[in-house]
């Protein structure tokens, strides 16, 4: 039976599992300010946390602000879980200009989490045979360090999504949202998608090539079906790099359109954020928020320019960077299905997917 309330100015009518009230997201118009009624379902929501939270005190604040505080203000619940790495000795990536630094593996403790994994990382690398991954070679040519970092990242996601999978069997999860506790988000994450576009994976809208065929790898938000496809990539990791290289975006990209995952990328932004607290170089500049985002961008750097602009980023490891060459970062360009948030209002656009598996 529904029951009717009104409370000053609000007005909310509930059953057991649906609620209809004013919804706080503005639209402005000659300084009037309009509220509007949507219909959402009480969400009750895996969070999935992965890799080495090396960077945690630095990103706390951003995570809870922007991705779990929308879930709760909302009215929804959430449970983490969090797969991380220990290892002995120093913590050195070279690619982000990291060296030689003691982490603290119990960073996790600060999210206090409903679910905690930690694997040993060095019998982890000694129990997978890297070298059967590398058929194509080095996506990243820097010696297959990235690549077994990708390696780890996947087993990772694959052991959240085993154990999600597990415990949607005694309760019921209205969808999965993956996150990096490495990178500080910037803008809110737009959780209330999950209710009004169903049977969907949304992935953030950048770092990935403007020419399409790859997907941002470092996010996800989705139903539980596609979530826990997106998450068990490392189960078809293998097979996939003995036809292309195992590049991360590109993967992603090709996994999901394998399983026919429907994807729409939104506008979620967030700086990779490294040991001590310093975002990765390009980031610092490149990656804003959306609400700052300028419109109609255009770039016309030619080909010869941006060849030598990668050659000198390349020679610095990534030091010099030179803003903004063709949208390096991809903001801009629109090369798979998304979703622009403006406000209130949701626009989809479906350009044609240009990649296919072999």
């Amino acid at each position: 039976e529904i029951s009717a309330c009104l409370v000053g100015s609000e007005m909310c009518i509930r059953d057991r599992h649906t609620v209809v009230k004013p919804y706080s997201r503005f639209l402005k118009a000659s300084n009037t300010v309009y509220l509007y009624l949507i219909i959402y379902t009480i969400m009750h929501l895996a969070i999935c946390i992965w890799g080495i939270v090396r960077s945690l005190r630095f990103t706390l604040k951003s995570m809870e602000q922007n991705c779990l505080h929308p879930i709760t203000a909302a009215g929804h619940t959430y449970e983490i879980f969090i797969h991380t790495y220990s290892f002995s000795g120093a913590y050195t990536n070279k690619r982000s200009n990291e060296n030689s630094l003691n982490l603290n593996f119990t960073e996790w403790k600060l999210l206090h989490p409903d679910h905690i994994y930690v694997e040993n990382q060095d019998d982890f690398d000694k129990n997978i045979n890297y070298s059967s991954y590398s058929t194509h070679g080095d996506p990243w040519n820097n010696n297959y360090i990235s690549m077994k970092n990708h390696i780890r990242a996947l087993n990772s996601l694959y052991f959240l999504a085993n154990k999600v999978e597990q415990e949607s069997k005694k309760r019921i999860y209205n969808g999965i949202i993956y996150l990096r506790p490495d990178v500080t988000y910037l803008n809110e994450l737009p959780v209330y998608l999950l209710e009004h576009i169903p049977h969907t994976l949304f992935l953030p809208d950048f770092h990935r090539s403007c020419q399409g065929g790859e997907y941002n790898d470092r996010m996800a938000m989705g139903d539980l079906q596609s979530g826990l496809i997106y998450g068990k990539r490392f189960s078809s990791a293998l097979r996939y790099s003995q036809y292309k290289q195992l590049h991360s975006e590109k993967f992603t990209y090709d996994h999901l359109y394998t399983h026919q995952v429907s994807v729409k990328e939104i506008p979620f932004r967030f700086r990779r954020t490294r040991a001590n607290g310093n975002y990765h170089t390009r980031d610092e500049t490149a990656i804003i928020s959306p609400r700052y985002q300028k419109t109609d961008q255009e770039y016309t750097t030619t080909t010869a320019l941006r060849f030598i602009y990668n050659l000198l980023e390349d020679i610095t490891l990534h030091k010099v960077y030179i803003w903004n060459h063709d949208d390096h970062e991809n903001l801009y360009c629109k090369p798979n299905s998304y979703l622009t948030l403006q406000l209130s209002l949701i626009h989809i656009s479906e350009p044609t997917r240009q990649a296919e598996i072999s």
